[in-house]
């Protein structure tokens, strides 16, 4: 639900002419689920980071879909080949500035403190950052909670005007309502 939340939102934004946004970059956190690993995943930097957005990519097509667009898919694959979606990595954020932009930084529990900040750091003007994550997914090794960059952020940013945070439970979710019973009785 938090995805589909944040990424709802950017491409309603999008669609609202009366917004400053022009885009949506996606920043994907490049860390493989547990302790699963397949390596070194070879070919170019697009073909590396492919199996982590697909997820955004498939929700973005669920939303247009859900929509009554005929074909989402088709859709969103128009809007990342125009430039008006994209995705980024955390490694090459360094020295970019993102301007009219609605910056979306999902999966935020994988991403330490300092990863935070320099993303944090690249908003632009007229842009909004929206960070969703769930501190019980987290799957870096090298973090521990204490060191989260979204718990931090929360942290550090919650009395700023211009923060804002919502905090979902159990009873949000909305993908299927096995999920809840599932969570429920994984943490007895």
């Amino acid at each position: 639900g938090k995805s589909y939340i944040s990424l709802s939102y950017a491409l309603q934004a999008l669609r609202d002419e009366s917004t400053p946004y022009k885009k949506i970059i996606c920043l994907v956190p490049t860390c493989q689920a547990g302790a699963m690993s397949l390596g070194f995943l070879k070919g170019t930097l697009e073909e590396k980071v492919q199996p982590f957005i697909e997820a955004d990519s498939y929700t973005m097509e669920k939303i247009m879909s859900n929509s009554g667009n005929y074909s989402g898919k088709q859709l969103i694959e128009g809007l990342i080949r125009n430039g008006v979606i994209n995705y980024d990595v955390v490694n090459f954020a360094r020295g970019k500035t993102y301007d009219n932009a609605l910056i979306l930084i999902n999966e935020a529990e994988n991403y330490s403190k300092e990863e935070m900040l320099l993303l944090l750091t690249r908003i632009g003007e007229n842009s909004k950052i929206i960070i969703s994550g769930d501190i019980e997914q987290m799957d870096r090794k090298d973090l521990k909670s204490s060191q989260c960059g979204m718990v931090y952020a929360l942290d550090k940013l919650k009395d700023m005007d211009e923060v804002a945070c919502v905090e979902f439970h159990n009873e949000d979710i909305v993908r299927h309502p096995i999920i809840s019973k599932i969570i429920e009785k994984w943490k007895k």
